[in-house]
């Protein structure tokens, strides 16, 4: 009776887990963290872009005049 009822707890006990709500965790996930980039917050420049990996050459938005040292800034108006 032991030994029915343990296997009947452990069952319960499983199925729960199965039926738990899984978190989503990629609505923690920021794709834009580090760049608003200015002189004031960051010696830094953070940019969104993309490429192949370990890729020479990436796509990216560019905000900036070349040579000015900030590529991409979130909160410019125009690219």
């Amino acid at each position: 009776m032991k030994l029915r009822f343990s296997i009947f707890v452990v069952l319960c006990f499983l199925a729960s887990q199965l039926l738990a709500q899984q978190i989503d965790l990629v609505q923690y996930v920021n794709t834009l963290q580090g760049t608003n980039s200015k002189h004031e917050l960051t010696r830094g420049n953070t940019y969104p872009t993309t490429a192949l990996p370990f890729g020479m050459h990436t796509w990216t938005p560019q905000t900036g005049k070349n040579g000015d040292g900030w590529k991409y800034q979130y909160f410019k108006d125009t690219i």
